[in-house]
């Protein structure tokens, strides 16, 4: 893609998150908190965009949210359609 910046996005995965709180002692509860890296490409204009409405040290929590939302809104879609 011309004139592209390439972004580096950490997603932070909270669904494999078990709390040490419970039963600080036993080594069954473990605190894991996992990452995965993404490179995507987007246009210089819509990054210049995404730094003015998130900054540009709050790409990733910006981009992480819309996708949240984004699939979320797809889950309901395919219940309706499903129904």
């Amino acid at each position: 893609m011309a004139g592209a910046d390439t972004i580096s996005l950490t997603i932070l995965e909270m669904n494999r998150y078990r709390s040490t709180s419970a039963v600080p002692t036993n080594p069954d509860y473990v605190c894991t908190i996992e990452h995965m890296r993404l490179h995507i490409q987007l246009d210089d204009e819509l990054v210049a965009d995404l730094d003015r409405r998130a900054g540009p040290r709050r790409r990733s929590a910006f981009i992480a949210e819309l996708i949240r939302r984004g699939l979320d809104y797809e889950r309901r879609w395919d219940d309706i359609e499903a129904s």
